[in-house]
This record gives structure tokens, sequence and C-alpha cells, in this order.
């Protein structure tokens, strides 16, 4: 102990020395860095203030410059406005020139011309008049492909340097021609891009042409531009004109580069002075960007270093050095001073610790001599054994013998004055005046020098409160135990609990880890998946079952709609561990793989297993099945369609008369909103003979007698309307509604023995001789004002004989026709499919298997399509099968299919046998008279979202509305035309819509185009 106080007052003599070396170094580096740091921003804002001063003074003095020859532009088209262009010639270009002094006044010009516009139609007769201006030969030059109107430098002086510009045709070449036409347009000068000047070849893209327009003069004002006659120009190189600048610059790079409206081209760059070589410093490059007519240059300016150092800046490494010098210095000489005094503080301070230690330590501490008498202690040894000054000199085995036997605390002593140290001896010690015993724990460790036996030092531990605290310990922990145990026995209960209700429940539920690998499956999984537990768990991986991922939102109105889609199936698990981290729940919609290959589509309700210090330990999936819900779906949406597009009155009516829902041709002719309708009575809207009210009409439709009664209805637009009333009692949650169907009285009806004689008359043939229909009586929306033409006999005989078989065959025809909007197109495509339907039903092998839900769920499609057809025996077939496979668990599968066998096998040939006589009854499409348009306009913009509208809703009206613009949909998607109209015919809406998808965009453009 007392070599670890020396060693720790050592270190504390140098401890805050060193501290303060290493802050004052800290300091000195800090403030030698900021003081460079400054100078090198307060050189960097002087240079940059330079740069900035000087490239503005070289800028404008640029600008300057080119501006400068636009004088003389002026002059020399004042010069030909004066006497007009048509009489300006060769003579008066030279005398003007001559009056000039441009090498004085225009500087870097490279000359100053006239630029003549001629048509070619007028080419041979401008080349004529230029040769006898100057009696010599005028030649015509091209730099590209020529142009009608030709753009010809007739005249420019001084002429010697530009003998190869005249007679060019700046018009050929592209950059020239775009220049020309701007200044026309702009009626101002306007520069080219840089260009290679014809009379400088050998400056590529140093050159530049300067425009201004020559207009034709008006004699009237007039609302129209003056026509451009010409232009005068100036061909101007950029090295002559910028010669001097540069030489004021010398030091500094100077780069000129045009951006726009062309790509950038830099078309001059200064040329350092070669009488002092010098290195220019990128860093520190300038740019400004100037507008010089209708162009707009970049001038970068790059200093060199022989630029910079002439400004005379402080050096900031300089700084730096001197600063760190400083700082060492003045860290030698305060170090040095430092180790003195705490040296000198650290030998009074480890005095004092070392007393202080022995005194209020918690131990005990006695000192004793080699005769095992007490020389010192500290202040819990007095406590202890209540010593006082009486006790010094006493042995201590007085005081230790009530606890140790004085034979071996002797033996003890022995030990320890033979150099060993003695440890851990425990013993119970009652110090006087207290009634509780304390366990103390005694270390006699020997004090020697030369081998020498000086004395021994006592230390003794109370460790009463550590024993008390064991002893609470040990109960606790017993106690936990029992509780351990109790917990255990209790969760096994639990689990083994769930897992029966698991085992016993239909759910299909499956567990997996963190990583998708399959680790619990339950009962009703093995039943609607057809895999085995023992086959799946610990060896499948879940994304193995599913595919075509999709996560869905649950709106408040409880509408699932697709958010993201999962491409690739692996990624699935590690996106659910990231979302249930914040969610507590999350459904996915997804395709689900059954044993024999085959997928349907379910909701999977996704939760994590989390663990408190673990994390997420794995999922759990909740399978939902959507086959039957998807079903039900679909035939609601026909349903529906039905309705909304029924040409019939329809109402709801509840039993107090008033009317809780109505169609769209209810409101229609009734002439109520689908909101003002339902606070109407039926009695306000019925016409009453006497006193009869509505309760009396209802029990006279109810009754069983009449199934339709011709009555009279008020309506907004009509006082009295004729209908033909039948009505049918529904019940739902055990309130009663009384639906209405009003018919117009208009409608056509056929006596019944004329459909007898046709009905007698088909039973022996199936096919008759029958005489093309208009197409026009074929539309797809029926109006009930508009009749068939008188002659056409043979049409009403079809109908007449059609409803005449169907009565004898039991098939509600009518009722079906109303169903599907009166769409007789609509009901042959929807027979057909039925048809196929029930040839199929047949071969079915379903009884290889015990699949009661698959054939559930057949019996349920065959009650929706045969009942929207009109087959009312075979849909009460179907019903009543379907219930007793819900209600029966036994059910017998073969005796089942035997029965639908027998009933397909009576069903089908009358089925048949009705198709053939629709194919005679509804006439063929024929060929347009007259070509049809295929621009697309509002009208046909409205007709494909009305398409596609129907399409979405499974709206068996979509077969119409595609017929109508079919034309136009093969001109914008001719490759998948056939396939669509294909899908259409056969009901496949769901493939359709993403046919319909990608021709949108396409129907968009070309709309937009037309429109234009």
């Amino acid at each position: 102990m007392l070599n670890t106080v020396k060693s720790d007052a050592k270190f504390n003599t140098y401890k805050w020395a060193n501290l303060t070396s290493i802050l004052l170094l800290i300091i000195g580096i800090f403030t030698a860095f900021t003081l460079m740091s400054n100078t090198e921003k307060h050189n960097a804002v002087l240079l940059k203030n330079s740069l900035t001063q000087h490239l503005n003074k070289v800028s404008q003095e640029v600008v300057e410059r080119v501006n400068k020859f636009e004088y003389g532009l002026q002059g020399l088209r004042g010069a030909i406005n004066t006497i007009g262009l048509e009489h300006f010639h060769y003579s008066h270009n030279l005398a003007y020139f001559h009056s000039r002094d441009y090498a004085r006044e225009f500087p870097g010009a490279r000359g100053f011309g006239v630029i003549k516009i001629v048509p070619k139609k007028d080419l041979k007769t401008f080349l004529q008049q230029a040769n006898l201006e100057r009696s010599q030969e005028f030649n015509i030059k091209q730099l590209g492909v020529p142009q009608d109107p030709l753009f010809i430098v007739q005249y420019i002086e001084p002429e010697r340097p530009n003998v190869e510009s005249l007679g060019l045709d700046i018009g050929s070449e592209e950059s020239r021609r775009f220049a020309a036409l701007s200044s026309a347009i702009a009626g101002s000068v306007t520069l080219t891009a840089p260009i290679t000047l014809v009379q400088a070849n050998n400056k590529v893209n140093h050159g530049f042409l300067l425009l201004l327009p020559i207009f034709a003069p008006l004699n009237s004002p007039a609302l129209a531009p003056p026509e451009v006659l010409g232009w005068v120009y100036a061909p101007l190189l950029i090295n002559e004109i910028l010669a001097t600048l540069t030489e004021q610059s010398n030091g500094i790079k100077l780069e000129i580069t045009d951006i726009s409206p062309t790509n950038n081209v830099q078309f001059f760059t200064s040329v350092p002075s070669t009488a002092a070589p010098t290195t220019t410093d990128n860093q520190h490059t300038h740019q400004q960007q100037i507008q010089i007519y209708g162009r707009q240059w970049q001038v970068k300016f790059t200093p060199s270093t022989q630029w910079i150092s002439n400004l005379h800046l402080a050096d900031p490494q300089r700084i730096l050095f001197i600063t760190l010098l400083a700082t060492l210095l003045l860290i030698v000489v305060l170090h040095s001073l430092l180790r003195f005094i705490t040296r000198r503080m650290d030998n009074i301070r480890q005095k004092i610790s070392l007393s202080s230690f022995i005194d209020n330590s918690s131990e005990c501490l006695i000192g004793v001599d080699s005769s095992f008498a007490m020389l010192n202690w500290n202040d819990s040894a007095a406590t202890m054994f209540s010593l006082s000054n009486a006790s010094y000199k006493k042995p201590i085995i007085h005081y230790l013998s009530e606890s140790i036997s004085p034979d071996t605390l002797i033996g003890y002593f022995k030990k320890v004055a033979r150099g060993e140290r003695v440890t851990k001896i425990e013993l119970t010690y009652q110090p006087n005046n207290t009634i509780e015993s304390r366990y103390l724990v005694l270390d006699i460790t020997p004090l020697l020098k030369d081998q020498h036996f000086l004395g021994a030092s006592f230390t003794i531990n109370d460790v009463s409160d550590f024993k008390l605290l064991q002893r609470q310990l040990q109960q606790h922990n017993s106690e936990l135990k029992n509780q351990v145990d109790e917990n255990t026995l209790e969760i096994e209960q639990a689990t083994l609990f769930q897992q029966n209700i698991l085992n016993s429940s239909k759910v299909v539920v499956i567990a997996t880890d963190a990583t998708g690998l399959i680790s619990f499956f339950s009962r009703g999984a093995e039943q609607s998946l057809r895999f085995d537990h023992d086959d799946m768990v610990g060896t499948h991986n879940f994304t193995a079952l599913i595919e075509n991922v999709e996560i869905l939102n649950v709106a408040h109105n409880d509408t699932r709609e697709p958010e993201v889609i999962l491409q690739d199936s692996q990624t699935i698990f590690s996106f659910l561990h990231q979302y249930l981290q914040q969610q507590d729940h999350l459904l996915l919609q997804c395709n689900i793989k059954q044993k024999y290959g085959d997928y349907k589509q379910v909701y999977l309700h996704v939760s994590a297993m989390k663990l408190r210090t673990l994390g997420t330990t794995g999922f759990v999936f909740v399978v939902e099945d959507l086959t039957e819900k998807n079903a039900i779906l679909k035939t609601l949406h026909l349903i529906s369609s039905a309705v909304d597009f029924s040409q019939h009155i329809l109402l709801w009516v509840n039993k107090d008369g008033y009317i809780v829902h109505s169609n769209k041709h209810a409101q229609q002719v009734l002439g109520y909103g689908s909101k003002d309708i339902q606070s109407k009575n039926i009695d306000s809207i019925l016409v009453h003979n006497s006193e009869q009210t509505w309760q009396d009409l209802k029990l006279s439709l109810l009754d069983g007698n009449n199934n339709e009664i011709g009555y009279q209805i008020h309506t907004l637009n009509n006082p009295s309307l004729s209908v033909r009333i039948s009505a049918s009692l529904i019940t739902i949650d055990e309130v009663e509604f009384t639906f209405i169907e009003a018919k117009h009285i208009e409608e056509k009806h056929y006596n019944r023995p004329a459909m007898n004689a046709a009905a007698k008359e088909l039973s022996t043939e199936h096919t008759l001789p029958i005489k093309p229909i208009d197409q026009s009586y074929t539309s797809v929306t029926r109006d009930d004002n508009i009749a068939p033409p008188n002659n056409d006999h043979s049409a009403g005989v079809i109908t007449s004989s059609i409803e005449a078989y169907c009565e004898q065959q039991n098939i509600d025809y009518q009722g079906a026709l109303s169903r599907l909007s009166h769409n007789k197109t609509v009901y042959q495509k929807a027979l057909e499919l039925f048809m196929e339907d029930l040839s199929q039903y047949t071969a079915l092998d379903i009884l290889s298997t015990n699949a009661n839900a698959e054939f559930k769920m057949m019996f349920h499609t065959l009650k929706s399509s045969s009942a929207t057809l009109g087959f009312t025996a075979l849909s009460h077939f179907a019903k009543k099968q379907e219930a007793e496979i819900k209600n029966n668990e036994n059910y017998d599968l073969a005796q089942g299919y035997t029965a639908l066998v027998e009933q397909i096998n009576l069903v089908l040939p009358i089925a048949q046998s009705l198709f053939n006589q629709l194919q005679g009854a509804v006439p063929a499409a024929s060929e347009p008279t007259r070509q049809q348009s295929t621009a697309i306009n509002d009208e046909v913009l409205l007709l494909f979202t009305t398409l596609q509208g129907e399409i979405d809703t499974f709206n068996m009206n979509a077969t119409n509305t595609f017929d109508n613009i079919s034309h136009i949909l093969q001109v914008i998607e001719p490759n998948d035309h056939e396939l669509l109209a294909h899908l259409v015919k056969n009901l496949k809406f769901e493939q359709a819509q993403e046919i319909l998808k990608n021709i949108q965009p396409k129907i968009l453009q070309k709309y937009h185009s037309d429109s234009y």
C-alpha cells in the first residue's frame, strides 16, 4: 500500500506541469493555425477583389471594343439608306470607304461590307449587274448547301485583304445564316457564333460577323414589318481586336468562350509573354459572363504565380512558424518552473494523505510490535474495540481472545513471526454496549526489515452487512426458483392450449423465424394447402410458397388498395422486419402455392413475434382465402351492372311505403335525383283508383295470382305514365322490403297463340332462314320510344319464336335480358361461355380428390351464371347442392357429381337450341358503307373512358362500346387489337384491363396531336 502511495505521489509531482504544458501547446498551435487561416482568408479576399476588379475592367473593355464597330455599320447603312440599296453600287461603296479612316476609327476590323438578299430566280440578273459594275467577272462562293434566298457579299472594303469573302453566300453556312435571320427578325445588330473567316482560314473559330439589317423604306404606315433587303456587316478577328488588351493584362491568362445559345466554343486564349515565362495558378480562376449582340460570352481569368506574388501578400507559413517557435520557448520555461513547485507541494500532500487514509479507513487497522503489543490504531479500531490511550502497549490477545481461543491466536502469531501472512480469519465479536454480534474477517501481515521481525499489521473488516445481504439473497433465490417453476408450468399449459386451439381451428396459420424458415404449420394450413406439417416445418422457406406479393393499405372505409409491389420475394422478410418495427400489423396480397402446384389468391395478415432483448424473432402469417370472395364480388359486379343499365323502373320500398333505393333509369324517368327520391312515399308516385293505396296494390301483387298489373305513375315531366308493375318481397336482417319493377306499357308483347305456334315449329327445326336485319336496330342502349320498322316481319317472328321456346323450356328469357340491359348480343355471348362451362363440368376428374371446397365453389359459380341467364331450375339445383356441402361434412361427392351431370345433360341441348336460334335472330354486323374517321376528338376520348370504366366494373355493355371504338383502337395499336377484341368478346375483362392501360398514353398523345 505504501509503495502505491509513493508511486502515485511521484506521478502527481509532474502531472500539473505536464497538463499545463500540453494545454499551452494546444493553445499555441490553435493560435498559430488561426493566424495562418486568417492570413490565408485575408489574402484570398485581396486576391479575389483584385481579380474581380481586373476581370470587370477587361470584360467592359471587350464589350466596348466590339460595340465600337456598330458605329461603322450604322454609318454605312445610313449612306445606303440615303440613296436606297437598289441605287447603291460599287462606286458608292468605294467612295464612302475613302471618306472614312477605318484603320484609325475601328482598329482590329477586317473591313466593312454589304450583303444582299438574292432569290435563286433572280441570281442570273444579279450576277450580270455585278459584272457590269466592276467590269470583271463576279463569282458566287458557297460554304455548304445553298438555300433560297441567297445572302451574297456584294461589296467589302478594303477589298484586297478580303477578296476571299467577295461573292460569298453566307446563307450556305448554318451559323452565319442563323445570325443573319436573327438580326433581321430583331431589327438590330447581331453577332454570329465563333466561325472561321474565309479571309483568315488559319484562325479556326477566331472570327465573327457583325450584322446590321437593311430594310426597305416604308411609303405608308403599315402593320406589317418592313422588308429586309440585306445587311451591312463587318468581319472581325478576335485576336486583332484584343491584341492591345492582352498586353495590358500581362501575367494573367485570358480565355473567352461562346456559351450560348450554341455549344461552348473557346475562341480566344491569351498567349503568355515569352520574355518572362510563368506558371498559372488554376486554383484562383475567375470567370464572368457578358452579353454581346445576342451572344453570351464567358470571360475567364487565370492569374500566374508571378502576378500573385506582385500583390505582396503576407506569408501564412511564416506566421505559423514564428507563432509555434514562441509557444515552444514559453512551454520550456513554464514547465521547468511548475515541476519545481509541484514537487515541493506533493511531498507535503503525501504525508497528509497517508495519515488521513489510515485514520479515516472503514477497516480496523492496528499496529503491534514484535511482542504483539499494540502501538497505534485508527478511529475504526478504537470504536470497534473501545481503545483509548490506556490501551497503548497492551497485548492484542486480550481483545481477540473472546472470539478466538488463545491457543489458536498463539499459533497465528507464531506463523506471522516466521514471516508468513495469515488471511481470512473469520470471527464473531460483540462490542461493548451492543446487543448484536458483528461478523469480522481478520488479516495479519508481518512487518520485516532485513529478514528481522519488527511487528505486524492487523486489518479487520466488518462483514456483518454482507452476511445479512447474503442470507437475504439466498432466501430470494429460493423464492424466485419456486416462482420460475410455477410460471414455467403455466407457460407450458398455455402453449399446449394454444396449440390445441390452432390445430382444432380451420384457420390457416403459418409461423416462421426471422429469415422465413417455417417453424409452425397449423392443421388448417394442412387442410387448405394439402402440405404435411412435418414436411414443411424446419425444411421449407415461406418465400417458396408465395408469388406476386403486393402491400396493401387499409383505409378507414376498409377498402384495400395496393401500395407497393415486391418484385423479389427474397426481400420480403427484410422489408417486414423494418416495417413491423413501427407498425403492429401489415396486410399483404399474393398468390400462395398448394401441394399440387396450383396457386390461389389470398390475403396475408402479418404480425411480428418480438422479444424484449432479442427484438424480432419471427413472423406469424394468417392466410385469408380470396377464391370464394372474388367469385362473389364478380357476381355482385354483374348484378350491379345489370341493375344500373336496366331500362325498367326499379324501386325498393320499406314496409312504410318509403323508397329506400332506386336505379338510374327510375331516377331519369321520374325526374328525381338519387337523394330526392329516397324521401318520397310510393303513394306519391302511383296514380291510384278511388281510395286504393299502396298496401292494397302490394297485396294484389304478392298474392301469387297477378304477376304483373297495369298501372299509372306520376313523373315530374308527365302526370300519368302507363306501366306494368310486378313486385316481390325481400327480407334482409329480418327487415322486409318490397322490390318493384315497372315496365313501360308501350313495350311490344306478342300474343300467346303465335308464340306457342312458333315454339311448336322450333321443336322440329332449330334453325330458320333469316333475312339480315339492319344494324341500326341493334344498338347497345335500348330506346323504348323507337319501335322496329313494321315491314321487318321476319325479325318479329323470330323474337316471338324465341320467347315461346324459352317459356316452353321454363327459361326466364325476358328477366335475363332485363338484367343485361336488353342487350341480346351480350346474352348470346354469355350463353356461349355458359355452354362451354357446362361441357367442362361434365369432363372434370373432381372425384379423384376429396375437394369439398372446390366442389362448393363450382356450384356457387353455376348458381350465379345460370340465374343470370334465366335457367332457374338449374340455378335452384346448384343452390341446393351448395347448401348441402356447406351444412353436411359427410357430403357424398360421387352422388352430387352424378346428379350434376344429369342436370347438365338436360340443360345443355336446350341451351344449344336457344343459342342456334339467337344466332339467327341477332344480325351480323355489316361492313360500314363509308370510311370511318380515326381522328381522336373529345367524343372519342369520352367513349374510350367509358370503355375503361365498363371493363373495370365487369359491365357486359363493354362489348358494344368496344364495337363503336374498335376501328380507332386498331389504328392506334394494331399489334394488340386482335387479342383485345378476343378478350372483350369472351368477357375476359381482367386481361383486357392491362392492354387498355398500355393503349391509354397513345390515345392521349394522338388526341393532343389531332387537337393542334
